[in-house]
């Protein structure tokens, strides 16, 4: 300790093991105390129970960082929309410039350094209730694995057996059907989906605090 004193800006850290060294000479002097140890074990347990507060206060579901994170996400919402802002009104000023040229029967006008020309921008979406069956593509819904097993042993059942039921054309895409589910599919799995202490659960262990 410096000078015989705990300085309120001393660490969590620094206070504990200063109080520790401080009982270690204690319990070597047989128990006896002398008036400094005394007045320093005063000092830190009134300023360790502030520091953990402060600490607490800091780390704690809606304490200080989470403050500030709520803050910054507040400001985040806020710049989103200047910016949206922004750009709405980039959009309108060239809509007003466009209209001006055009009402003065002008394509082009040319200033010292640029220059401003009509020009028409597109945007194009689909309407889906419109769209002929042959221009769709689907993708599967999420499936079991029992679900997903029944599928393929349809589709293999037909290849075998059927081929000559169908056309050429209908067992060629029958097969690549096939070899697109075997293939291409994502394979996903939920922890809460496997049972407990399952080998493929990994556990990664950090030290944390409450």
């Amino acid at each position: 300790m410096r000078d015989g004193t705990v300085s309120s800006n001393d660490t969590l850290k620094f206070m504990l093991q200063t109080k520790n060294m401080i009982l270690d000479e204690i319990y070597d002097s047989y128990g006896e105390i002398d008036e400094t140890q005394e007045e320093q074990l005063l000092e830190l347990d009134i300023n360790i129970p502030e520091k953990v507060d402060g600490w607490a206060w800091t780390l704690m579901n809606n304490g200080v960082i989470d403050s500030e994170i709520n803050l910054l996400k507040e400001k985040k919402r806020s710049i989103d929309e200047m910016i949206n802002r922004l750009k709405s009104g980039k959009d309108k000023r060239k809509t007003s410039v466009n209209d001006i040229l055009r009402q003065n029967g002008l394509e082009r006008i040319d200033g010292c350094d640029y220059w401003l020309k009509r020009d028409t921008s597109k945007s194009t979406r689909v309407i889906i209730s419109k769209v002929e069956a042959q221009y769709k593509t689907y993708q599967l819904p999420k499936l079991s694995n029992s679900e997903y097993q029944i599928l393929i042993d349809i589709l293999d059942y037909l290849i075998e057996t059927e081929a000559n039921e169908i056309s050429q054309d209908e067992f060629n895409l029958t097969s690549s059907i096939l070899t697109k589910f075997k293939e291409e599919k994502v394979e996903t799995c939920g922890v809460t989906e496997l049972p407990k202490n399952h080998t493929a659960l990994e556990v990664t262990t950090t030290p944390t605090i409450r």
